[in-house]
């Protein structure tokens, strides 16, 4: 919506019933790519349709079990339906979801504000005029895949 994020509270998870509201996340499938994930995730966790704009930021971390990383994107994404207030939500993992100010969910305590790496990250995604996404980012481009009978595509990100 017009100058506001898109925050859920999770109805499973670390932050269930704990009332702290995050952005809507999720797990990429095998093989699937960040931009299409985003978008999945969106429309499967709250029933928006949206289209990825670009990567704001993102973290990286080694201290995950059996010696693995991982890596969290921060994606823009600008809703693609005129009712974007009507929310479908999927029950069982999200319990809330509201249209909210960036600076109200930067000040929120504990999460994201008492915890440096996520305070930070979020703060990156918030231009000098205080607008999501007015930062330089990551875009991604559909590129065919070389060579591809099956018309396959990939992205890259620049």
């Amino acid at each position: 919506q017009e100058g506001k994020v898109l925050l859920v509270q999770e109805a499973v998870g670390a932050t269930a019933g704990k009332n702290i509201w995050k952005i809507p996340t999720g797990v990429l499938e095998p093989r699937e790519d960040i931009r299409d994930g985003a978008e999945r995730e969106l429309l499967e966790e709250v029933g928006l349709k949206a289209q990825f704009v670009k990567v704001l930021g993102f973290r990286h971390t080694h201290a995950l079990p059996f010696g693995k990383s991982d890596m969290f994107f921060v994606c823009l994404l600008r809703a693609t339906c005129k009712e974007a207030s009507a929310l479908t939500l999927q029950r069982s993992e999200i319990a809330k979801a509201k249209w909210a100010d960036i600076h109200e969910f930067l000040e929120q305590a504990p999460y994201p504000r008492d915890i440096p790496l996520w305070a930070e990250l979020y703060a990156a995604c918030v231009g000098a005029d205080g607008v999501v996404g007015n930062v330089p980012g990551i875009r991604a481009e559909k590129v065919p895949a070389t060579p591809d009978p099956k018309g396959r595509h990939e992205y890259y990100y620049f």
